[in-house]
């Protein structure tokens, strides 16, 4: 396992490098600019796809199908696709943008490319390691050693059960959990909580507000 992480954090060292070079001197033309971004991405993809054949060892030769790639590259995010977010932050020449597009797309791309050869190797589950690995959240901790499902509907389209541990239940911004589950079930049956600043919903941020009072 040391050795896949150290692999993957030399190749997003490679990204960062990339990035940073963005901020001193964006390339001088947008399909440059692509090009070289598209060939990082992809080599991600292929990492994190080599990265889990070496720990299934499981002594069959495979090679990612194309389109997954580049499915997996084409990913539409909030309506826009890698190249729309590229496009927009180059045309303003927000480097910075470019930079965090690069890290965010990078280990999302490592990530396809590992989930898809675990498939391919027969897998149907992970499992979350969370505890000793600086890439990870000290609030993502609660996470160490839970198996899911390796499953796209598992994260989209299957809804989420009540009891289930969320976000919401170790980052604490105010808002209670209590507050939350009622806010589901008006939005399921079709009710508009009123605006805070006509009457206090009671969802707890409130409590946050040290020098300035709540709007309502």
């Amino acid at each position: 396992m040391q050795k896949i992480i150290k692999r993957y954090l030399a190749k997003f060292d490679e990204i960062e490098r990339l990035g940073d070079g963005y901020i001193k001197s964006l390339p001088n033309s947008y399909n440059e600019l692509e090009i070289t971004v598209e060939a990082y991405l992809i080599d991600m993809y292929l990492e994190g796809y080599a990265s889990v054949g070496y720990m299934l060892s499981d002594d069959v030769e495979r090679q990612p199908d194309t389109d997954r790639v580049m499915s997996a590259l084409m990913l539409i995010i909030a309506g826009e696709s890698l190249y729309d977010r590229l496009r927009g932050y180059y045309e303003k020449g927000d480097a910075e943008g470019i930079k965090t597009v690069l890290d965010t797309e990078a280990h999302r791309m490592w990530m396809e490319g590992a989930e898809d050869r675990a498939i391919d190797g027969g897998a149907g589950t992970k499992q979350w390691i969370t505890v000793g690995d600086m890439r990870v959240r000290d609030n993502h901790r609660y996470l160490e050693g839970v198996t899911i499902p390796i499953d796209a509907d598992f994260y989209t389209t299957r809804g989420y059960e009540e009891d289930e541990i969320l976000p919401w239940d170790t980052i604490d911004v105010g808002v209670g959990k209590k507050f939350l589950l009622r806010e589901r079930h008006r939005a399921y049956a079709g009710t508009v909580t009123p605006d805070c600043r006509h009457g206090c919903a009671g969802c707890g941020a409130n409590c946050l507000l040290k020098e300035v009072s709540c709007d309502a």
